[in-house]
């Protein structure tokens, strides 16, 4: 399996993406029904992570704009 590095949560997602895309084609070869199953589990799961990915790179950017706004405000200004 290949090392995440660099580039962040957005490199993240799209590394978990491939990975689902590679899985399902690789499943579309399979002729045991099982081993077809099985393979399509394991690609909602990579989906499923970079879902899960987005929604921290989406949790953090808004965490990130509200430090900016907060930090902006005049000192002594209530929000």
């Amino acid at each position: 399996m290949a090392i995440i590095s660099g580039g962040g949560l957005r490199n993240q997602v799209e590394y978990w993406k491939v990975r689902a895309k590679e899985t399902r084609m690789v499943a579309e070869t399979m002729h045991d029904g099982a081993a077809r199953k099985a393979l399509l589990q394991i690609a909602d799961d990579w989906e499923k992570m970079a879902k899960r990915v987005e929604e921290d790179e989406e949790k953090i950017a808004a965490e990130g704009r509200l430090t900016l706004q907060t930090e902006s405000r005049p000192q002594g200004m209530l929000p």
